[in-house]
């Protein structure tokens, strides 16, 4: 998000830039023509996070894979190193029996899980608060006065007939208004105000049907000029934008020219319908000693006497050398085309910003795991690595005609990984993240290690939930001809209580063997030198069974029969035998995959 915001940032002060620039060059020009720029700047800037979210995607060239953000960024172990911590802690959660019938202990592969920094989430979270609190000040404040106008127009008469309706008609078709324009009388002796768009009205203070006619015909004028013109349509996107970007100076720039351009664009088609300038300026001067009040209750209909640029204004009035032609059709035109053409452009080269991907990490049950690490890779690491390698050989080569490796530097940023570990409630999130295709890897002991591939586009963001399953155990066992004849042994009820108790208080407690019986060498192969290695794929179940699923043995490759099938055959009767205490997962027992190893070798 501040990623996001900081990109809009950018984006809109260059847009309000280059308008406030435009303005300035403008200056000699017609006020008209300056508050069109300024409208058009307004109203672009408002709608390019819009045009960014639904354009299609832009991105400048990408050279290089995209480097990891700081602050996501955390040390991670190597595939396959597991500290002695981990190690130890995984040696405790599982046993099986030795020869002897002693339960010893045997390990679940995992990886081990790194450490998260959360000092980026905070700061973030600060910045979004601190901006949310700053647009909730603002919006409160416009809110109040759309409030105020409301409250005002609830209590105010229409004025359906009379001189000041009359005059309305007429100036309305003096100005090619093309919309109703409603009066209303307001009990408020200082609002004077227009707003509206669809159905634009004009509130008008009390008192003022005693107003002589000519300062009514001034009065109404200008607040028709204010619709002609959509004024208070632009006003509200300025203020939408203010409260948006309330921190950006260029924002309040931006409206209060907007506001001053408006006003003097109105005095000057006020002047444009015949009025004399000394004779306007006298009313103005007039009507803000009787509206003075209104300067200290603000409200965000535009109004004639606000007190903005008062003094600018009545120097322009008495100015008979300013151009005060109104901006033509064509030239109205091309000012959109060029802001259009120029924003969609932005707006779409404003997705080239960073993505975040976010999810939950669960288990077969649904329930959420902490602690579970989350790693976004960029997909080719190995061919990155192979690259790093290269360049490392040629700047040891070339070291005398370079001053530093800033080349190699990036390089080995690039090849560090994104990471994050789950909450208590299994949600993770990884910000700042460059668009691009990414690798990713779900970890945590115990479970089976997730593996997918994921495409980030800019300003995207992504959400993917996984969900774990138990990993496997292994079970090595070697048989000989010279081993004793085997027989079933169990382990003592001291031993088994004293290793479910270094087990109790964990969510995953792997399996425990209770019952064990080693495969015998078959009486018919003693002495032939027949040897092998059996492999079985089983299933312990919840009952603490053993299920043999699959059997993999050597095969004669012109027969492709098993090669001494009597080897599988011993194995897969042996270790239907065994018994455990099944693994328990959120303490309930569950199946699990247990792969078995039996070496069958001929000492006579």
């Amino acid at each position: 998000m501040p990623s996001l915001l900081l990109e809009v940032t950018i984006k809109v002060s260059l847009v309000l830039l280059i308008a406030l620039a435009l303005v300035w060059c403008l200056r000699h020009r017609s006020a008209a023509a300056r508050h069109w720029v300024l409208s058009v700047a307004v109203v672009s800037a408002l709608v390019l996070p819009l045009l960014g979210a639904v354009a299609p995607s832009w991105s400048l060239p990408v050279y290089f894979t995209p480097v990891a953000a700081i602050w996501s960024n955390t040390s991670v172990a190597p595939a396959g190193e597991t500290s002695g911590d981990t190690a130890a802690a995984l040696a405790g959660r599982t046993g099986h029996l030795d020869r002897t019938g002693a339960a010893v202990p045997s390990t679940i592969a995992a990886p081990q899980v790194s450490t998260h920094d959360g000092r980026g989430a905070n700061v973030r979270l600060a910045l979004i608060v601190v901006w949310s609190f700053g647009m909730g000040v603002t919006l409160l404040v416009l809110l109040a006065g759309l409030g105020r106008l409301g409250r005002l127009r609830s209590t105010a008469t229409p004025v359906m007939t009379g001189p000041w309706r009359e005059l309305a008609d007429e100036i309305g078709v003096d100005l090619a208004l093309s919309r109703p324009v409603q009066l209303l009388q307001s009990r408020h002796p200082t609002i004077l105000a227009t707003w509206g768009v669809i159905w634009p009205k004009v509130m008008l203070p009390a008192g003022a049907q005693a107003w002589p006619r000519h300062r009514a015909r001034i009065v109404l004028a200008h607040e028709l000029a204010h619709v002609h013109h959509g004024d208070w349509a632009t006003q509200m996107c300025a203020e939408l934008l203010r409260a948006a970007l309330w921190f950006n100076p260029l924002t309040w720039i931006a409206l209060h020219r907007l506001r001053r351009d408006s006003e003097l664009a109105c005095d000057d088609e006020v002047l444009g319908l015949g009025v004399d300038g000394s004779d306007y300026a006298t009313q103005l001067l007039d009507l803000a000693k009787v509206l003075r009040p209104q300067r200290t209750a603000w409200s965000p209909g535009v109004a004639m006497a606000r007190s903005s640029g008062f003094q600018r204004r009545i120097t322009a009035m008495m100015n008979p050398s300013l151009r005060r032609q109104p901006l033509m059709r064509g030239a109205r035109a091309a000012v959109a085309v060029a802001a259009l053409c120029f924003t969609v452009p932005l707006a779409m080269l404003a997705q080239s910003g960073s993505a975040s991907f976010e999810g939950t990490v669960v288990d077969s049950s649904g329930a959420p795991w902490s602690g579970a690490q989350v790693t976004l890779s960029p997909v080719g690491m190995d061919q990155l690595k192979a690259r790093l390698a290269a360049e490392q050989d040629k700047a040891e080569a070339l070291k005398q005609e370079f001053e530093d490796q800033d080349v190699l530097e990036s390089f080995k940023r690039q090849m560090e990984a994104l990471t994050a570990q789950t909450d208590e409630a299994g949600r993770f999130l990884i910000g700042d993240v460059p668009p691009g295709d990414y690798s990713v890897r779900v970890r945590k002991p115990g479970f089976v290690e997730l593996e997918e591939t994921v495409s980030l586009a800019a300003s995207q963001r992504v959400r993917r939930d996984f969900s774990m399953t138990i990993g496997s155990i292994e079970e090595t066992v070697n048989v000989s001809t010279g081993d004793a004849v085997p027989v079933p042994t169990s382990a003592d009820r001291e031993t088994l209580e004293r290793l479910r108790a270094r087990l109790s208080g964990g969510r995953l407690q792997p399996p425990v063997k209770v019952r064990s019986l080693n495969p015998a060498y078959p009486e018919d192969l003693r002495g032939s030198g027949a040897e092998g290695q059996v492999i079985l794929e089983t299933l312990v179940s919840a009952g603490g069974s053993v299920e043999v699923l699959n059997v993999l043995t050597p095969v004669d490759p012109d027969l492709l029969t098993p090669v001494q099938p009597e080897l599988a055959r011993a194995a897969v009767t042996a270790v239907r035998q065994w018994q455990y205490q099944a693994t328990r997962l959120n303490d309930l027992p569950v199946d699990t995959r247990m792969t078995v190893t039996i070496n069958f070798t001929d000492e006579s």
